[in-house]
């Protein structure tokens, strides 16, 4: 006689050729797909979400009955689906994305308050009027694009939105644990909840749980609470949807929040708003230009030629720039200076055979500091050798500056100024330094929108230094950062100048921005760079090199049999090989269906930063 059996996802990590279990379902329970529930597992008893309830007769072996039932506790036909897509996407299983996003019920629920720091938000009373603007176009809109110079503005367009659209649920995503603490203190008046991705378990399971017993509301969070779903969940925010840090790449599932964001909008019909300086190449696919917003205005702006200034005191430092920032020193007001290169130069090299010292570990460039050469993928460290170890010379010549050499140009040039250096090996800087030389980490961790610091000037001394980096994004990158800091010098109400060799693209890009975005798009679309084709990357685990390549060709072989098949790379880091995989948008599915019966050996990045 047919009974009912449970098609069942356990939420546990589980390898990807795993995913789903059948269970019997009581006599008297009611259960339907999206219920979580107790169930039996190997010696333990773990929670899982029923994927389907199918009629089935006994089987040759005896399957577990479901225990118990979690009430108040029901994942959406939507929230299954996006989950599912999710799992399939990222050549990962159910299991395991769930695993990953969702808190289980502990032993014991503490019943303590969440609590928020709490600070008031305020605009410049001149900028009300564009952020309302901005609040009324997008609630006349379900998707766009919203140029916001920094974190301040980002969070009064939320607050703006969220005070006309009361009945919403919005969930807001930050790439780092500090946009994410800023908003949720400065948007306190609207009740958010906060998820940072540090909470325990049963912390996380209180605030799920919270969450999704709200109608209308607010979470906050980093890209983990984009994986909180809410069954009527209306709005997303992505601040600073350009961010790295909204691609999880050291550990699975490997996925990035601004993909998964755009499925699940389209998916669910959620409104999604993307918020940042500029946008990025992949987003002119997303968005069209009448959905991008340019309301603010932009700070005063100079582009200082490092090719044309006469009489430099140094190479990275012109003529114009010194007498602008002598006269700041004069009237008292503190510089930032912008440099993303640390040690005391970029490299070294044997001027006898051109020997670079590159990491024994990774095969990277290694940046000298005083005494040592430091790798900074790895972070490992070892003393700078006496002479080179190809051709023994002892000419060993450092090439380019470094932030700490730089420091004591600057100490020689403005010997009346306080210099102080900030970067992730300064852990206690001196902020009331009359000039500071910054690296990015300034912006990750000392900058704060909400209270900026009364600067003179923000100079970015080498404006070109990503227009060298070895990626198809490098132009993308440099103008970013530009922006970013540019974002900076609008807050501080500072006068920004940007150094480059390249006056003509920079002014290009400060006069005409969709225009260079346009000429970018084209590049990527004749050269199959993303979106127009995807990348992936994958590697394999294992301690043996042989076994290590071999694996890899085997999978190479396997993807060239597809019709299209995709362009394959062979790379080696270090010791290890990997291959990059270019595939013609026609062919994804093809090949994450390759992927999705591969054993867990092999590391697969279905959407890798390159």
């Amino acid at each position: 006689m047919p009974s009912l059996v449970a098609r069942i996802y356990p939420i546990q990590r589980m390898p990807r050729t795993f995913g789903i279990f059948d269970y019997d379902v009581p006599e008297g329970m009611s259960v339907t797909r999206g219920d979580v529930v107790m169930i039996p597992f190997r010696k333990t008893m773990i929670c899982g979400v029923i994927a389907e309830i199918i009629q089935a007769t006994k089987s040759s072996y005896a399957r577990k009955p479901i225990r118990t039932k979690i009430e108040n506790l029901h994942l959406s036909q939507n929230e299954i689906a996006f989950f599912e897509f999710l799992a399939h996407d990222l050549a990962q299983s159910v299991p395991s994305v769930l695993d990953a996003a969702l808190p289980t019920p502990p032993k014991r629920i503490s019943s303590r308050g969440l609590t928020l720091p709490s600070e008031p938000l305020l605009i410049p009373k001149s900028e009300a009027p564009i952020v309302m603007e901005i609040a009324k176009r997008l609630a006349t809109t379900s998707q766009a694009f919203v140029m916001s110079p920094d974190l301040r503005r980002s969070a009064s367009i939320i607050a703006a939105y969220a005070g006309s659209q009361t009945k919403r649920v919005i969930t807001v995503i930050a790439p780092t644990i500090k946009d994410a603490t800023l908003l949720a203190s400065h948007l306190h008046h609207l009740s958010p909840l906060l998820l940072t991705g540090e909470e325990t378990n049963a912390s996380r399971y209180r605030l799920w749980s919270a969450w999704r017993a709200q109608t209308s509301g607010m979470l906050i969070g980093t890209r983990l609470a984009l994986l909180h779903t809410h069954p009527d969940l209306s709005t997303i925010f992505l601040v600073r949807s350009g961010h790295e840090q909204h691609k999880q790449s050291h550990r699975n599932p490997r996925y990035d929040a601004r993909q998964i964001t755009l499925q699940f909008a389209k998916q669910s019909h959620i409104s999604l708003y993307f918020l940042d300086t500029i946008p990025l190449v992949d987003d002119l696919e997303i968005f069209s230009r009448a959905d991008v917003i340019d309301l603010f205005e932009k700070p005063e702006t100079r582009i200082i030629s490092l090719t044309r200034s006469p009489h430099q005191p140094h190479p990275l430092l012109a003529y114009q720039t010194s007498e602008l920032m002598e006269e700041m020193l004069r009237q008292g007001k503190q510089i930032l200076c912008v440099y993303n290169k640390k040690g005391m130069s970029r490299q070294l090299l044997c001027q006898d055979c051109g020997y670079d010292f590159l990491c024994d570990k990774c095969l990277r460039p290694c940046v000298p500091y005083e005494q040592t050469l430091h790798c900074p993928v790895c972070l490992s460290t070892r003393p700078i050798p006496m002479s080179c170890p190809s051709c023994k010379g002892v000419r060993l010549q450092p090439k380019g500056f470094g932030n700490r050499a730089l420091v004591q140009v600057l100490k020689s040039l403005f010997p009346a100024a306080t210099v102080t250096r900030v970067d992730s090996d300064e852990p206690s800087p001196a902020m009331n330094a009359s000039l500071l030389l910054v690296t990015d980490y300034y912006l990750e961790h000392f900058f704060d929108a909400f209270h900026p610091p009364a600067l003179g000037c923000v100079i970015k001394l080498d404006t070109d230094l990503l227009l060298t980096s070895p990626s198809f994004r490098a132009t993308e990158q440099a103008m970013r950062s530009l922006e970013d800091w540019r974002g900076i010098a609008r807050a501080c109400k500072a006068t920004f100048i940007a150094q480059t060799r390249h006056s003509e693209l920079m002014e290009e890009w400060l006069s005409h921005p969709y225009r260079v975005h346009q000429k970018e798009r084209s590049f990527r679309l004749m050269f199959g760079h993303p979106p127009f084709e995807r990348w992936m990357k994958v590697e394999y685990k294992t301690a043996k090199d042989q076994n290590r390549e071999q694996a890899l060709l085997e999978l190479q072989k396997s993807l060239r049999c597809l019709d299209p098949a995709p362009h394959i790379i062979k790379r080696k880091k270090g010791v290890q090989f990997y291959l990059e995989v270019c595939c013609p948008l026609s062919s994804v599915p093809s090949v994450l269906s390759i992927f999705s019966k591969l054993p867990d050996a092999y590391i697969i990045d279905t959407n890798p930063l390159f």
